[in-house]
């Protein structure tokens, strides 16, 4: 003890901490409110009192100078938070409490980082450097205030006359875009920055002459970058999920209406939620096989010559293109007419709704014996126990996006639905618009499958019905949605995703100040990332950018196909087919380089209530963060070995 006095003082901070908590609880318990809430008071006097105690006795340290500096931050937070909370200002007490949460976060996480960066390594200490930078230059705490008032301010901006579900998925979707463009710019900025100035300052003269290789001082840099990020990702996410739920928990209108109920249950049910989903199936395989021996029948009826006799002789394209054509018949109901389509994969949650069942079952007939035996009591604490165990929480629910083949005259849709055998009954809706229906798990099969038969008539009546087909887009108009984890998870999944996102464009970056001044790294950065981002949006605009056919073609076919079209161009005189097509080919090349940031993007997925997969987070690692990133890598380190720091001069 006296060679290691901090051990007593910690001891007596943990006495006060535990004495408070205990007698907080035990206040709580006997509902002395008043009493605790002294006690709380006087708890956090004492435990504040202490700690300036202790940072007094090393004031001769710089460390604890700043301490002291954050721990008056938090008392003045805390007195701010506790007036607005006794002035029934709960709103304003989450978010100065938040608000200062958020700065924590990063204080002590920025802290953290530097701590297991001190190891001694050439490529931890390339990584010091790179957080001391940032923070000295206070780009870290620029981005983390920009960030932490975006996220509380945000929902304030919000209609308050909107739907809840729509504000809050409203929220998700900005501010996690906005927080990880901000992010990103600071990324890419910082990034050809630790490079560039470190090139222009001269200080690679003194990181040569140390025992530092240049591809160690390049994972350096890369690394110390990433740590930030991971930082400032952990503040977005924790912001993000607070703001959400704090948003879901605003009090209804008043007086209070089934509507708001609704709005209120499909928030917390369908948007701070993590859906899987399952798309239909035939009943049976040789359903779908029919439907593309007849569509081949019919156009080899319509287009004499140019198929062959049998089907097994067309080529993977035309075959996959005649299997396209038959899943949308699938999809496609004719007026009067029905079809039937299956769920598998939910025999777990059979199984769970079949135990339910049998041990209620169970219970009531323990509880029939008890009552037919006179033991009321007994009876009635069995019947409190069957009250208690409650149904299965996983919901099951059905989205369609039905639509007419043509517009009917009130614009809306009529149907009928029967699930599993039973007919449910569903109001006119509008036409091409999105419907979720609470399935009952009790339509479940014993097998785990569900049936679901959509028919294309008016209930109200036959006569009536119009006569358009009901139209659904394969695996985006029919599905089940059912509940597999939590909101929490997902924003976890989804800020891991966005962060090997970001490691990419640090090793970009980094890459780009190798070669290039501070402006044009910054510039082909930024650039290269926006092509990640819009990927996929550039590649259907390449593909309809010619006049060649390339529809179902392998991406092998594709180039061969545009190498043939540039000689024919060529050879015909055709310059300008020829600049179409060499800007496809050269479009096209870098968009296989490029990763798609279209696909690892997990913002629409935490927005619209959907799980963010695990081969996702999985994927978007081995391909954004080693492949893509690795590539960059590779490429800034080649350049860089060759590159002269220092010319000799006489």
């Amino acid at each position: 003890m006296q060679k290691y006095p901090w051990i007593k003082w910690l001891l007596v901070l943990l006495v006060l901490i535990v004495i408070g908590v205990a007698l907080r609880v035990v206040l709580a318990w006997r509902d002395l409110a008043g009493i605790a809430r002294v006690v709380d008071i006087a708890t956090v006097a004492l435990v504040s009192i202490w700690c300036y105690y202790g940072l007094y006795l090393r004031r001769d340290r710089l460390w604890a100078n700043t301490q002291r500096s954050y721990l008056a931050v938090s008392n003045v937070v805390w007195v701010l938070a506790y007036i607005f909370y006794v002035s029934d200002r709960i709103t304003w007490t989450v978010n100065v409490m938040g608000i200062w949460s958020l700065v924590a976060i990063g204080i002590f996480g920025v802290w953290l980082i530097q701590v297991v960066v001190a190891i001694g390594h050439p490529i931890a200490g390339v990584a010091r450097t790179v957080i001391l930078q940032a923070t000295r230059l206070y780009v870290v705490w620029f981005v983390i205030a920009a960030v932490v008032l975006m996220l509380i301010l945000l929902p304030g901006s919000l209609d308050p006359a909107e739907r809840l579900n729509y504000r809050v998925s409203f929220y998700l979707v900005w501010s996690m875009r906005l927080a990880t463009f901000m992010l990103s710019i600071m990324t890419a900025v910082l990034g050809c920055y630790t490079i560039c100035s470190d090139l222009t300052g001269r200080q690679m003269f003194m990181l040569a002459s140390k025992p530092v290789g240049r591809f160690q001082y390049l994972f350096g840099k890369w690394l110390g970058l990433m740590l930030l990020n991971i930082v400032l990702c952990t503040i977005v996410g924790v912001g993000v999920w607070l703001g959400a739920r704090l948003l879901s928990q605003e009090p209804p209108p008043r007086p209070i209406t089934q509507e708001a109920v609704n709005n209120y249950v499909i928030t917390h049910n369908d948007v701070l939620a993590a859906r899987v989903t399952a798309y239909p199936v035939p009943a049976d395989v040789a359903q779908l096989g029919s439907m593309i021996k007849s569509e081949f029948d019919r156009l080899k009826a319509e287009f004499p010559g140019m198929y062959p006799d049998k089907i097994e002789d067309l080529d993977e394209a035309r075959l996959n293109e005649l299997r396209g054509k038959a899943i949308a018949t699938w999809h496609t109901i004719a007026p009067l007419g029905s079809r039937a389509y299956y769920f598998d994969g939910f025999k777990p949650l059979a199984d769970a709704y079949a135990n339910w069942i049998a041990r209620q079952r169970e219970l009531k007939a323990q509880y029939d014996q008890l009552i037919a035996e006179r033991r009321n009591d007994e009876a009635l604490a069995v019947r409190r126990q069957a009250e208690q165990i409650p149904p299965p929480s996983q919901a099951l629910k059905l989205r369609l996006k039905p639509k007419y083949s043509n517009n009917s005259g009130d614009g809306m849709l009529h149907m009928v639905l029967r699930i599993s055998g039973q007919v449910m009954q569903l109001d006119p809706m509008q036409n091409d618009t999105v419907r979720e229906i609470p399935i009952p798990l009790a339509a479940i099969d014993q097998n785990g499958r569900l049936e679901v038969m959509i028919a294309n008539a008016n209930v109200a009546n036959r006569e009536a019905t119009h006569k358009s087909n009901i139209v659904f887009d394969p695996y985006e108009d029919i599905e089940m949605l059912y509940s597999a984890g939590t909101f929490e998870g997902n924003i976890v999944r989804g800020m891991i995703v966005h962060w090997v996102r970001l490691g990419f464009l640090a090793m970009l970056s980094i890459t780009a100040g190798t070669m290039l001044g501070f402006p044009m790294a910054c510039l082909t950065s930024i650039f290269v990332y926006s092509v990640a981002v819009f990927n996929s949006f550039a590649a259907e605009s390449l593909a309809n950018y010619t006049s060649l056919d390339l529809k179902g073609k392998s991406k092998w076919d594709v180039f061969m196909a545009v190498l043939q079209g540039i000689w024919d161009s060529i050879a015909s005189g055709d310059f300008v087919a020829l600049l179409k097509l060499v800007a496809k080919l050269i479009g096209d090349s870098t968009l296989l380089i490029v990763p798609s940031f279209g696909y690892y993007n997990s913002t629409p997925l935490i927005a619209d209530g959907r799980m963010v997969p695990v081969e996702l987070v999985t994927e978007s690692i081995f391909f954004v963060g080693f492949i893509a990133s690795g590539f960059c890598l590779l490429v800034g380190w080649l350049i860089f070995r060759r590159k002269e720091l220092a010319r000799v001069t006489v």
